[in-house]
């Protein structure tokens, strides 16, 4: 259990650790810790959350992570004059960094974390190939890959759905990388955050669509192609309309024969 990415740019490091020792001393063994380093929404609303917060006192997003590090590091009770991340659990959470990057990937091998290539993000297949070489370069730990799925009863379902989903990179004047989910979003970004764009463009999608059966078929041909060992299964469609039983598909999904 636990998030994929808990957006370490609106919230202390050290109130994340409680947070999630708290769920580890709940339920040893079980957590998992995934942090991100984008802020999880549009220049308003990240400011909102932020409100209140001395953001030059944070750091860099390495700095901020490092810090959470440590704060989970700290299994000894402490004293009347030092502070502790509690409840100190039996085991701590698992830590999982999403990124797209070789920084990224560098930042987790530093730190001993796991790290999630987020191709759901950017699907550039060589860029996620040179991450993954210098991943293996810096850590005997699993490479894993967040893709997009979408699954229907039908292939044609999932097709007209998968059409609906769409990845966009906005690049801006200040320096500042995101991604979003349409144009639209990306000229808002830029509107709310007071800076010129200086590229919008439409990236490649790591999105596999199709029933329970193809999609498992598709991850399993990406897992020997890659050499991926572990995925993560983003479901990028927010609709009222289900495309297909959900437990249905998950029993599917998970019992399909693999290739």
């Amino acid at each position: 259990m636990g998030p994929a990415a808990s957006c370490s740019s609106t919230i202390a490091p050290i109130r994340v650790a409680e947070n999630f020792n708290l769920l580890a001393a709940l339920a040893p063994g079980r957590i998992d810790l995934g942090v991100g380093k984008a802020p999880g929404g549009l220049p308003l609303s990240t400011r909102a959350l932020q409100q209140g917060l001395h953001q030059e006192e944070k750091g860099t997003f390495a700095d901020q992570l490092a810090q959470l590090d440590n704060w989970l590091s700290l299994t000894e009770p402490g004293g009347e004059e030092s502070l502790r991340a509690t409840p100190i659990p039996p085991r701590r959470a698992d830590g999982f960094l999403l990124g797209a990057s070789l920084e990224s990937a560098e930042l987790a091998a530093r730190l001993d974390w796991n790290f999630v290539f987020a191709a759901h993000l950017n699907g550039d297949s060589a860029l996620r190939r040179a991450v993954f070489n210098r991943w293996r370069e810096l850590s005997p730990r699993e490479a894993i890959v967040a893709v997009q799925v979408v699954v229907a009863d039908d292939p044609a379902t999932a097709a007209a759905l998968a059409q609906q989903v769409e990845v966009w990179g906005v690049e801006l004047e200040n320096g500042q990388r995101v991604t979003v989910g349409s144009e639209a979003q990306a000229v808002a970004f830029a509107r709310q955050a007071g800076s010129r764009p200086t590229r919008i463009a439409r990236r490649e999608s790591s999105l596999i669509s199709g029933t329970p059966e193809q999609v498992k078929a598709g991850l399993t041909r990406c897992r020997r192609k890659n050499s991926w060992m572990n995925s993560s299964l983003i479901p990028p469609l927010a609709t009222g309309q289900r495309a297909c039983t959900p437990c249905a598909c998950w029993r599917r999904l998970t019992t399909a024969r693999r290739c």
